[in-house]
Parts: C-alpha cells; structure tokens; sequence
C-alpha cells in the first residue's frame, strides 16, 4: 500500500484496511476494530458542519457538494443516535434515488447495516437506528412519524408544508439534539422567504440581505455554496457549464 493510501487507526495506530463491503467512505482496523471515516470536509462544508443550528439549509450552485455535505452529517448523526429514528427524502422516488438515497447508502459500510427492508425502504444500523426513504409528495403521510433527524433533498422542488410537518415530527426522545438538513438550489419559493431570508445566520453570502429582526428565527441558519467551492470538480466543469448561459442563470446556478 503506498504511503499516501495508508490511513493509521487513530485508537491503536495499526494501518487500517477496507470494509467488508467495498467502502471508499470507511476503513476498519484490524487490530482494535476501529472504523474510520475517511469524509474529509472542505472549508465550505465544514462550517455547516459545526453550526449547531436546529434547521440548516445547505443551498448553492451545481456541483457544490450540496448532496455529500447533508450526507455526511446524517450518517454521523445516525450513527450517533442508538435507537433513533431519522427520515431522507425528496420530491419523488425518482430524485431520491438517483441523490441522497444513493449517497447516504454509499456512505454507510456493510458491518453497520442489522436490516435492509427493501420494500418498505428502510434501513435499520445495528446501533437500532432506523432510515426510511421517503417521497415528500403529500405531508400527510408524514404525520405519524416520530424522528430524530431528516433530510430534505433538492427542497426547492418540495412545498412548504412538508417542512412545516417535519418540524412537528422533530420528537424522538432518543436525542436532544434533533436537525433538519435541508439540501437545495437557490430559489425564489419558501427556501428564500422562508428560510434564507429568518435565518439568524447567512453564510458564504457575496450580498447583504435586508431582513426584519422580527422575522428572523434562531433556530434556522443558511449557508450559501459557490460552484468553484468544491476543489474536486473535473477540470472546465463550471466553464463549460455556464456556456450560453445569461447572467442570471449563471449568478443563481454558479454562484449560489
């Protein structure tokens, strides 16, 4: 193994080796069976990471790491949660499986995984916490839910209601610390008068926004996202991108 593939356990310092399942994400020791994640965050996602705001909204152009970022944090706070409840959706089946679905899966090795109820969409950890997949095409159906955590993929193609009904479902006494992580482009529907524009924290913001200190909600923060944030992009990705394109495409879909 080449020095720079080499990842030393930080509990015993013996180099460690693959999951079981092939897992780009994590890698166990062999030595002390320590899992280690491998995620390494970039400045941007970092600093969604360590804002404690209840409801966070990870909102920027193609290709900023919008669906990793939300990812990450879930899988850690599941985790985290022994026999929680946590909830990833989007407007269909459809989009959720090709986005958050997809990533959050990836990033979750074979030795964490007790149950994969395939039907039902759900996923139980050995840890007891329990996944479903969910569409967000009707908020009724999320009215029984009890959860710790959720994920709201693309949430500019949701309503408002199902934001609404998840903050209601923010319940499970398996945690204190209950967050919805809300993953979208930019918009000028309810992510911006709703959340971007309550929000007690805007960050990565390149304008000032004019808000009332009366509408602003503490428990709600955003974090705006460039293209040109992600470092792993492939080469002329956003050049190429933004060919043809007007201003106002490029400034909403680039620039966040």
């Amino acid at each position: 193994m080449s020095e720079e593939l080499q990842h030393h356990c930080p509990n015993c310092s013996t180099i460690t080796v693959p999951t079981r399942k092939h897992n780009i994400w994590w890698k166990r020791c062999p030595e002390c069976d320590y899992f280690l994640f491998l995620y390494e965050p970039m400045p941007h996602q970092l600093r969604f990471h360590q804002d404690p705001a209840k409801f966070k909204m990870f909102g920027g152009g193609y290709g900023s790491a919008k669906t990793v970022t939300v990812a990450a944090e879930f899988v850690q706070l599941a985790l985290s949660t022994p026999d929680g409840a946590g909830l990833v959706g989007a407007s269909t089946y459809a989009q959720l499986e090709r986005t958050s679905k997809k990533q959050v899966l990836e990033m979750l090795p074979e030795e964490f995984i007790e149950h994969h109820h395939k039907t039902d969409n759900v996923v139980v950890l050995t840890n007891g916490y329990e996944i479903m997949f969910r569409s967000f095409d009707d908020e009724q159906k999320l009215r029984s839910l009890n959860l710790c955590h959720a994920i709201m993929e693309e949430a500019n193609g949701t309503d408002f209601s199902i934001f609404t009904q998840l903050q209601t479902r923010m319940r499970h006494k398996a945690t204190k610390d209950h967050k919805i992580l809300i993953s979208t482009n930019p918009d000028m529907n309810w992510i911006r008068s709703e959340i971007l524009m309550k929000s007690k924290y805007i960050y990565g913001a390149l304008e000032n926004y004019h808000r009332s200190p009366a509408d602003i909600n503490p428990n709600i923060s955003t974090h705006i996202s460039r293209s040109d944030q992600n470092i792993h992009l492939p080469e002329n990705y956003i050049a190429d991108m933004i060919v043809g394109k007007p201003e106002w495409w490029v400034e909403r879909f680039t620039r966040g």
